[in-house]
């Protein structure tokens, strides 16, 4: 977000510009036989992406199996749901990871670790435009999950979510090597392995909050699954606020709502005029004038600009 903060005879304007949009940002799958890990090479274009990484194994062996992940750009994983699928021939297990790269990833090798040796998948993606500090949306009922031993065509696990603005992403790992997969109506493919075990990723952008959706998959012919549906929350949203000063000492006081952390942005003063900005949780601007009319002989600006909830810069221009 940037704020822009500016003061011209007498009127204090304050106009915010809207993050960039949530949109994929580089994907990748690999689907294998009888490992003990998987890998797959990742690029993305942008900065500050949430990075999303989904592995499958299967355990015809009946033996407890965990995973841990790792990537040659040594980012920081963290666990967002696992499901062993006991029921599915032999079983299988899913994993689904994420992290924040604060830099845009050239050729990062991301390897799925597994304690067992069976048929394996991976599949990683980024998020641009996502909020890095609070990743995903924060309905109590995400992520979704479904499992089932019933073979479909349309494999689908229902989600509800609070945000309008969402990456929603369906993860999916199947019973049955070669099938054709494709994304229902309203979303696109990120990306599919059917080499082995298939797997595969798709999503939706929302621009209203979700009460029973649909999340899965299209397939060739009916396939037992496990399948989990979860949302990615964009970063922040504008905001925009005028206040006008009207008489010769007046006090004036706006608010506006965000999704940014608490921050004290500035604080500049002059011999007739005093600014204080602050954000909130809820992004709280007072501006507080005291001035002659008609003395007002200079005009001052304020530019701060805001990146993930961070004040990362700061600029003073006419004031004394």
């Amino acid at each position: 977000m940037i704020l822009l903060i500016g003061f011209f005879g007498g009127v204090a304007l304050v106009h915010a510009v809207a993050d960039p949009p949530l949109s994929l940002d580089g994907s990748v799958s690999k689907s294998v036989a009888n490992v003990n890990s998987i890998s797959a090479t990742l690029s993305t274009s942008n900065a500050n992406d949430v990075i999303v990484l989904f592995c499958g194994l299967d355990n015809t062996a009946n033996s407890m199996s965990s995973a841990y992940p790792q990537d040659s750009s040594s980012l920081t994983w963290n666990l967002r749901y696992t499901n062993y699928g006991s029921g599915i021939s032999g079983g299988q297990y899913v994993w689904e990871y994420y992290a924040i790269a604060s830099n845009a990833l050239t050729s990062d090798t991301t390897t799925c670790h597994f304690s067992g040796t069976d048929n394996a998948g991976i599949v990683a993606f980024g998020v641009s435009g996502a909020n890095t500090l609070s990743p995903f949306d924060s309905n109590p009922g995400l992520p979704g999950f479904k499992q089932t031993t019933a073979t479909s065509s349309s494999p689908s696990v229902s989600i509800s979510t609070n945000n309008a603005a969402d990456f929603i992403f369906g993860l999916g790992y199947l019973q049955t090597a070669g099938d054709t997969i494709s994304a229902p109506s309203g979303f696109t493919m990120i990306t599919s392995a059917t080499t082995s075990k298939p797997i595969a990723a798709d999503y939706e952008i929302t621009s209203s909050a979700k009460s029973g959706l649909s999340v899965g998959f299209s397939l060739n012919r009916a396939d037992a699954y496990e399948l989990i549906a979860d949302a990615i929350a964009q970063n922040g949203s504008p905001v925009t606020s005028t206040t006008t000063i009207t008489s010769t000492t007046s006090t004036s006081t706006t608010s506006a709502s965000s999704t940014s952390t608490s921050t004290t942005l500035t604080s500049v003063s002059t011999s007739t005029t005093t600014i204080t900005a602050t954000i909130t949780s809820t992004v709280t601007l007072t501006v507080t004038s005291t001035q002659s009319l008609t003395t007002l002989t200079e005009s001052c600006q304020v530019t701060i600009v805001i990146l993930n909830g961070e004040v990362v810069s700061e600029q003073l221009n006419g004031c004394s």
